[in-house]
Order: structure tokens, then sequence, then C-alpha cells
């Protein structure tokens, strides 16, 4: 995943605002340097996440800065939530939409989850780590799931057993194991994409 942060403090013309996206998502030389050409390049963006930050600048002389320039970009990207663990909204990524959808699902129904804790360190998930979640009420066989529970919303491995058990999967220190009925998991979603930190 490449993650791109930008200021549009400084955008105070279209001019502006198109060139630091293109320098910043390395558009090719022919890029337009206008909306059309906009859409198409960042319709071309594989595994790119781009957070645009310091969006309330003012315009002026027909500036770009603030809300209205996201908005316009609306129909080729999406503010996706980042939640924790109680489900409290704690940011946002910006993600390319491709033909209406994000990894295959409606925009509106992705989300972030940010990992609570080490239970999936195993399977590479660490604390702090963001995993994008696509609805699922469904158990997917081999993967990483999250799971409604009573204490929370939790992450685990899932492997289908047969049509009516599944196994769910934790692996911190050492691997553990319980095998539940479907009709006593509330699966919430399929994680497809993790974020990992480098720090810590």
């Amino acid at each position: 995943m490449n993650d791109i942060s930008l200021s549009a403090a400084a955008w105070q013309t279209a001019a502006q605002a198109h060139a630091a996206l293109a320098a910043a998502l390395r558009f090719p030389a022919y890029y337009g340097g206008n909306l059309d050409a906009l859409f198409d390049c960042l319709r071309d963006l594989d595994e790119t996440a781009l957070t645009v930050t310091h969006c309330a600048a003012a315009e002026s002389d027909g500036g770009v800065a603030g809300s209205i320039w996201l908005d316009a970009l609306s129909g080729v990207l999406k503010h996706v939530p980042v939640y924790n663990a109680v489900m409290k909204e704690v940011g946002h990524r910006l993600l390319p939409i491709t033909n209406g959808k994000i990894e295959g699902a409606s925009p509106d129904k992705v989300f972030y989850f940010m990992a609570p804790d080490n239970d999936l360190r195993g399977f590479r998930v660490q604390r702090g780590d963001l995993v994008l979640v696509v609805p699922a009420q469904a158990a997917v066989d081999g993967a990483i799931m999250l799971l409604q529970t009573p204490q929370g919303r939790v992450l685990r491995k899932v492997k289908r057993l047969n049509d009516y058990q599944a196994m769910l999967q934790r692996y911190d220190e050492s691997c553990e194991s319980e095998i539940k009925n479907y009709n006593e998991i509330m699966f919430v979603g399929r994680c497809v994409r993790l974020e990992a930190s480098l720090e810590g």
C-alpha cells in the first residue's frame, strides 16, 4: 500500500492543486492539469491511500482549497472512516473508487478497523494496524474477519469446518482456536487490506 499525505493549505489556484497532486501521485508527463485528466489518473491508481489535510484554507480567485475541491473528487475518491474497538471514528483515509466500488463493495459500506490488540500477531496483524473491512455476514474460509461479540468487536482468522461450524483462530504467543456454530457468530465483515505501522 502506498500511503500519501498532502496538505491543501497552500492551494490557492487549480494549477497549484493539480501540480501538487501530479507530483505526489507521480502522474504521467502528459497529465492535462484539469478535472477530467485528474479523474482518469486517479482511476488508474492501484494500492494507494491519499490523505489530504488542511482543507479549510480560504478560496480566492477561483481557488480550489477546501472541501469544495474534495467534493469535486467525490466520484473517484471516498473518505473512508477509521474506527477503534468501540467503533468511535478516530480518523479517515481517502481511497480511490473504481467502477463505483472500493474493493468490490459499496464505498459507503467499507471502513477501516484499528486492531485493538495483538491477538493476530502471528498472522501479521498487530495492535494499531489498520484493516480495511468490507461487509460479509457469512464465514469466508481462510479470511481474517471482524466479528461482533458480547465483549465488543474482535478480529479472528476464520476456517470453515462444515455447513454449520467454523473455527475461530487467534495467534499471539501461541495459536488458539475455538469452534463455534454459525448461529453463535455475528460476522461484521471480511478484512481485505492491511496497513501496518513500521513504528514501535
